[in-house]
Parts: structure tokens; C-alpha cells; sequence
């Protein structure tokens, strides 16, 4: 009886240690934004990666219909957030601060936002439509296989997460937010929690340097 209450309190403390030990390492993901950082180094005060990197070619499907390439990244400065519309918080969260920052520096910096839905099994075009609509009728809803997807994610700097899921079947995903420039090169990471003030920043240091959008190719 002893040794069967032994092994019980010695199997309860490994599942306690296995759980602590697996919540550690979501919270490092998180934190870490999904960011392969040993390849491409970040700057923790700016976000900004050391070398920008280019952004291969990747196609993925608009929710108001054709499709969206790398080409669709040229001329401007994008900001890149993936999740899915039944995330209860942090997309609608982040979003709305996306929101927000494109209408301040919309008349400064040729910008755009960009949602991909990581869930394109829910996730059907008209309803990404109506999704992004809610929080500014500019935001551009993409989605696409998960092939697709898993490719496009990657490009972006993000670690593949469609998929991954979590309780209830919902995708999982790391809530950083991407930036690319007009040449079609990644040039920072927002890592989750969002500074909005730090955005901001980058955002502004690339006006006063006088970034001005370049010609699409025809």
C-alpha cells in the first residue's frame, strides 16, 4: 500500500513538472513571437531585423477575390498579422491597434495592413471579408491552402502554425506582427505583447528618413 502511494505521488510529480515545463516553453514561444532569431537576428530596442531579408514568392487568395503575391507587397510599407476570426482576443485585439496606427500614418508613409486567416477550413473568403471590414474597410483579408499558407508564413517571418491547435480545435499562432518594405523585404518584427509605441516608432523613423513608396512593376 506504501509503495502504491509512492509511485502515486511520484507519478503526480512528474505530470506536474511535464505541465510547468510545457507552459515555459509556450511562454518562451510567445514571447519570441515565433521568430527563428539565431538566423535572423532582431534589434530588441527597434524590432528591426540586422540585414532586412528578402521575401521569396508565395500565393495566397484575397477574400474580396484574385490573388496575392510578393508582388503585392511592392511600393509600400505592409504590416502582416496572421489568426483567425473565431480568436476570441488576441486578433481582434491586435487589429484594432493595427487599426488605429494605419490611420495615424497613412498621410506620412504609403502603408497597408494585412490579415491572413491561418483557419481556411472556417475561415471562407466572404467571412474574412466581413471580418477585417469591422475594424477598417483598407485592411486586406488573405488566406489560401495550408500548403500555401504554411509557405506564406514562413516568408514572413513567422514559424508555421496552421497547423498547430488548442484546446476546442482552434489554430494556434504567435500574435507577432510582421513588417515589409517597398523593395518586398522583411524589415521588423513586432514580437507579442504588441508596443503600439514602438510601432509608432519605427514607423515614424522611416518618415523622417524620408521613405517614399516605389513604382509596382506593370
Amino acid at each position: 500500500m506504501a509503495r502504491e502511494k509512492a509511485s502515486s505521488t511520484l507519478q503526480t510529480r512528474v505530470w506536474v513538472a511535464a505541465t510547468w515545463l510545457l507552459c515555459v516553453l509556450a511562454a518562451a514561444l510567445a514571447a519570441s513571437g515565433g521568430w527563428l532569431s539565431v538566423e535572423h537576428p532582431l534589434d530588441p530596442r527597434t524590432a528591426r531585423l540586422a540585414e532586412p531579408r528578402p521575401v521569396n514568392n508565395f500565393s495566397l487568395q484575397r477574400a474580396g477575390g484574385g490573388s496575392f503575391t510578393r508582388t503585392d507587397l511592392l511600393g509600400h510599407y505592409t504590416l502582416i498579422y496572421s489568426g483567425y476570426t473565431r480568436c476570441p482576443d488576441l486578433c481582434p485585439t491586435t487589429l484594432a491597434l493595427l487599426s488605429r496606427i494605419y490611420r495615424r500614418q497613412r498621410q506620412a508613409l504609403p502603408l497597408r495592413v494585412v490579415f491572413v486567416s491561418i483557419d481556411p477550413g472556417h475561415d471562407r473568403p466572404p467571412l474574412i471579408q466581413r471580418y477585417v471590414d469591422h475594424f477598417a474597410a483598407d485592411i486586406t483579408g488573405v488566406t489560401g491552402s495550408e500548403a500555401n499558407l504554411q509557405s506564406a508564413l514562413a516568408e514572413f517571418g513567422f514559424r508555421s502554425a496552421g497547423a498547430a491547435t488548442v484546446s476546442q480545435g482552434l489554430p494556434g499562432h504567435s500574435g507577432s506582427v510582421a513588417l515589409t518594405g517597398p523593395a518586398g523585404r522583411l524589415l521588423a518584427m513586432f514580437r507579442y505583447p504588441q508596443d503600439p509605441a514602438l510601432i509608432s516608432a519605427v514607423l515614424a523613423d522611416l518618415t523622417d528618413a524620408g521613405a517614399k513608396p516605389l513604382p509596382s512593376p506593370s
